[in-house]
């Protein structure tokens, strides 16, 4: 909670390096650990409706599972055009580190650019990520309104209004991407180390 609000405010604290790595690590989780179509409601655990009923479920205490559920376009544009790998200390022999660039940084860790919000790729990113992956207006009604609620929340109800209506340029980016992580579970998943033991099934992304 204190890191999306952290995030809304504009704090030293995550880098925009580390939400632009926090951005890729829940939708990465997304891609190799698909959330299950179906959870029971009493325990929370899901089960992979594509591959039959799971052993002993009764189907009267499953209910349709609200996560996202990552379609093939979208995964293609996560690992064509969104997902960034860079090394650390610029030592060819580092872990790539993944990352989306959805927030400029200036000069850190081999990327360097003029950390503007009208950088060509901060905004072709962020258009991407708005029109693929937000939840829809108006299909997607309720999580829709939840993500902003829960953002009225974090950064007041009168601060948000007028946000809003001044049209700032690094608030509308990094309100999206605070709501893009709540509608990707960010809040009750975290990363989503755990998802595997509460039922979820294999990628069904293809890999490029």
């Amino acid at each position: 909670w204190k890191m999306l609000q952290d995030i809304l405010e504009e704090e030293e604290e995550p880098s925009a390096r580390d939400v632009n790595e926090l951005l890729y690590l829940v939708l990465k989780s997304f891609m190799d650990n698909p959330r299950p179509r179906k959870i029971n409601m009493y325990t929370g655990r899901g089960v992979d409706t594509d591959a039959g009923a799971d052993a002993g479920a009764d189907s009267m205490d499953m209910k349709t599972n609200p996560s996202p559920f990552l379609n093939d376009e979208q995964c293609k544009l996560l690992q064509n055009v969104l997902f960034e790998y860079d090394t650390t200390e610029n030592d060819t022999n580092a872990e790539a580190i993944g990352l989306i660039y959805a927030i400029p940084t200036s000069s850190e860790n081999g990327i360097d650019d003029s950390g503007e919000y009208n950088d060509e790729r901060i905004v072709k990113n962020n258009e991407i990520l708005d029109k693929y992956f937000q939840p829809d207006q108006v299909e997607e009604e309720e999580a829709f309104k939840s993500c902003w609620d829960i953002v009225m929340e974090l950064y007041g109800r009168e601060a948000t209004k007028h946000a809003v209506q001044s049209g700032d340029r690094s608030w509308v980016v990094r309100s999206g991407i605070v709501r893009l992580l709540l509608h990707f579970d960010f809040l009750t998943d975290g990363l989503g180390e755990d998802v595997i033991i509460r039922g979820a099934s294999a990628s069904t992304c293809t890999e490029e």
